[in-house]
């Protein structure tokens, strides 16, 4: 038997036994660890390489989206509206804006707004009680989801008649054209299907587009006919005080001259006078305090602005040749305003940007002058008066104004 190597054995045990060094672990695992970051970021590009064309798309048809903004003024047209089959989504996180368009009221202390609350391209009509200062109990809208069908259906031309303290008219244009009515009443509705006979004291109105003026029951929010229709068209009535007659304007259905109708009892009979001008796109605005001087401003189809004024109750008029302090061309679809103050000055407003611009009348109309005013269009009710600026108020003078708020609730 041949003699062991103890020694070369031993060697060559602990060579295959013994651990390698840490240093060769470490070196070998980063080496490794290497590798699969590289496999990684590569199959990573590949992906982001296949999807960033439509990505890109994705960005674009956002940024392209549009929405119908609110009406910044409400006495001009709104923008185009967003076509009712494919609506815009109203943005979240986006802040409702509410905007006062239009406004009337039995009296000072029950007057209404309408207005308007869009989010995006979702709007939402609401009737609220002008509130002075702020009430110790807080409240809501009269009336919400007034007029749309849909959130997103434009409307324009909006318009409140009050009947009485607690019977209302609103109405505007839809896309579709015509003029849509609504009767609201908060109080006791009791119409009786043969109304009697106007008294002297109601309050008269247009309630649907048959373009007939009937009065309200101050008691009962009946309706009651007219004796007699005025003999003018396009029936407009004039917020004056019952008891100062009903006054309404139109036009002459032959000539279509701007015309005026005054009766002094209940609808009976109607003095009637025909004014020598043609209206453009607005209303003409007729003011009065006490039911004997009055005054009619109106733009014509010229641009120029026509002043009539009556010292005997609407009996004959008489064209003022007045010249007032404001930009001739200011596009006619510009709302304008005038009102006559208990001590017999006038206040004239034109919608101007970024606000209306005022003229004053001490004179009985025959002279104007740059004023200062509310900060919003004004409007008279029978015992005073109204601004429907962002910041609402009422005035029972034309001149000191205290604040008033338009409670609504903002669009889902």
């Amino acid at each position: 038997m041949a003699e062991l190597d103890f020694n070369r054995l031993r060697a060559e045990i602990e060579a295959a036994t013994m651990l390698p060094e840490f240093d060769q672990v470490a070196r070998r695992a980063r080496r490794l660890r290497a590798r699969g970051l590289l496999a990684t970021a590569s199959a990573v590009l590949v992906v982001l390489a296949l999807l960033t064309p439509a990505g890109v798309l994705a960005a674009r048809n956002r940024g392209t989206n549009t929405m119908l903004g609110p009406v910044s003024d409400p006495y001009l047209p709104a923008p185009g509206p967003v076509g009712p089959t494919s609506p815009s989504p109203s943005p979240r996180g986006v802040a409702p804006q509410a905007t006062i368009v239009a406004a009337d009221g039995a009296d000072i202390d029950h007057v209404y707004a309408l207005v308007d609350v869009c989010r995006g391209s979702s709007c939402d009509l609401q009737l609220t009680h002008l509130q002075v200062s702020s009430p110790v109990t807080p409240t809501g809208p009269a009336k919400i989801g007034l007029l749309r069908s849909r959130p997103t259906d434009p409307l324009t031309g909006f318009r409140l008649e009050a009947l009485s303290n607690s019977c209302l008219v609103i109405s505007a244009m839809p896309a579709s054209g015509g003029r849509k009515y609504q009767r609201i009443d908060l109080g006791n509705l009791t119409d009786d299907p043969r109304p009697g006979s106007a008294e002297i004291g109601d309050r008269i109105g247009v309630v649907d587009n048959t373009g007939t003026l009937w009065a309200t029951d101050a008691r009962t929010n009946m309706l009651r006919s007219l004796p007699q229709q005025p003999p003018i068209g396009q029936l407009n009535v004039a917020s004056v005080a019952p008891a100062n007659g009903l006054w309404v304007t139109g036009t002459d259905p032959v000539t279509g001259d701007l015309a005026v109708s005054v009766s002094r009892d209940a609808g009976h009979h109607w003095t009637t006078s025909r004014l020598p001008v043609m209206a453009g796109a607005n209303l003409p605005v007729l003011a009065t305090y006490q039911g004997q001087v009055a005054y009619l401003l109106a733009r014509a189809v010229d641009r120029n602005f026509a002043l009539f004024r009556t010292l005997d109750g609407g009996m004959s008029w008489q064209h003022l040749d007045t010249e007032l302090p404001w930009p001739v061309q200011t596009d006619t679809g510009a709302g304008y305003g005038l009102i006559v103050r208990p001590d017999g000055s006038l206040l004239a407003w034109l919608a101007t940007d970024p606000g209306p611009s005022y003229a004053q009348s001490t004179d009985r109309g025959l002279s104007f002058s740059n004023a200062t005013g509310p900060d919003g269009p004004v409007i008279a009710v029978s015992n005073g008066y109204v601004s429907l600026g962002s910041a609402p108020r009422v005035s029972s003078d034309g001149s000191n104004w205290v604040s008033a708020t338009a409670p609504t609730l903002p669009t889902s």
